[in-house]
């Protein structure tokens, strides 16, 4: 089950890149399709899952206190593939409350982030930097987790 899920969101994500590729000129920095309205009340997340996400934004932090250019170049296309791993190890062992609602608000979320973590790996640092920040603060809106830190300046 876990595999047809994973697989989908994936397939969704990769055929999404040409889609947005062919049609960049017209998004102006728009936020996604993805709804932006917040929830009445917030999902909880699960230990597991802050954890993944702290990792995200810790790995997000660091990328943007890399010194020099060149380091930044190999930084950003690292920094990528290990968003892309957290990810990936999300939909492996998260498991949130029986709550079929959560489980489909996180799942755009962490399409967004490996569509961000996608273009970091080509090198991308500006669209995917601000992918994964939209979704992280998406995240933030419609998910409890205590000590979260990532707002609309970062």
């Amino acid at each position: 089950m876990k595999a047809i899920l994973i697989s989908t969101v994936l397939s969704f994500v990769f055929s999404g890149q040409s889609y947005a590729a062919e049609n960049s000129h017209h998004s102006h920095g728009d936020s996604s399709n993805v709804s932006e309205v917040k929830p009445d009340k917030k999902f909880i997340a699960d230990e597991a899952l802050k954890e993944r996400m702290n990792s995200i934004l810790s790995e997000m932090q660091k990328l943007n206190k890399t010194g020099s250019a060149s380091e930044k170049n190999k930084k950003v296309v690292t920094t990528g593939g290990r968003v892309e791993s957290v990810v990936q190890d999300i939909f492996k062992s998260c498991k949130l409350a029986p709550d079929a609602d959560a489980d489909a608000a996180v799942h755009p979320i962490l399409a967004e982030i490996l569509e961000g973590a996608n273009l970091l790996k080509k090198g991308d640092e500006k669209n995917g930097h601000e992918r994964i920040h939209k979704a992280l603060l998406k995240y933030g809106d419609n998910f409890e987790h205590s000590g979260w830190n990532h707002n609309h300046t970062e």
